[in-house]
């Protein structure tokens, strides 16, 4: 198991636990503002359960300066990413994935995304994108750069919480080609947007 609290290469693991069970308000807040900005993703995560641990994963503007959790404390807004990341046995799922507007376009989340493969490298990683997001292209090829791949169109995570709508999900790794996967992405969302419209037909078609 991680430990509460630890920085490598400007990334920071950060306890959910240590925000629940310690006075952390200008650390919680910080993560509060970048989480408000949040549209790089999909956001379900709301849950946490005694069969697994939950971090934030940060990156650290300036991170070579922080050490410690107090480090933290005295300058939060070093805070420039955040992913949520949450720990079972076989396997990570990440939700909230986002950078503060002010911070976006300087290699930020690249820099989290590489650090954190690396550190679960032992691990599949999981994720969800909302189909109706702005950007659905240039998130999913963000991750099909780092290896994600096998996608799918599901209403639960890996764990059998349920969504509340259907989204893409891609994990991690995966030996498909990486064309062969934007092929595969487009066609499912597709597929998942006609259902979507037969459903709200065949329920106004109860009526």
């Amino acid at each position: 198991m991680l430990p509460f609290f630890f920085v490598q290469n400007s990334i920071a693991f950060l306890k959910f636990d240590m925000l629940r069970d310690n006075d952390l308000v200008p650390i919680t807040d910080r993560i509060k503002q970048v989480l408000l900005t949040c549209d790089f993703g999909y956001s379900i995560c709301g849950f946490y359960t005694s069969d697994c641990n939950g971090y934030y994963v940060l990156h650290l503007k300036n991170g070579s300066n922080i050490k410690t959790i107090n480090d933290l404390l005295k300058n939060p807004s070093v805070i420039t990413s955040v992913v949520k990341a949450i720990v079972f046995v076989d396997v990570v799922e990440l939700y909230d994935v986002c950078t503060l507007y002010v911070h976006r376009n300087k290699g930020y989340m690249k820099s989290l995304m590489a650090e954190l493969i690396k550190t679960f490298s032992n691990k599949d990683i999981w994720l969800g994108v909302d189909y109706h997001h702005s950007d659905f292209e240039k998130i999913t090829n963000f991750y099909i750069g780092f290896g994600f791949g096998n996608p799918g169109n599901v209403m639960k995570t890996t764990q059998g919480t349920i969504l509340k709508k259907s989204v893409l999900c891609l994990s991690y790794p995966t030996d498909q080609n990486p064309d062969q996967i934007k092929v595969m992405i487009r066609t499912i969302k597709q597929t998942a947007s006609m259902d979507t419209n037969n459903q709200f037909i065949e329920h106004f078609m109860k009526f």
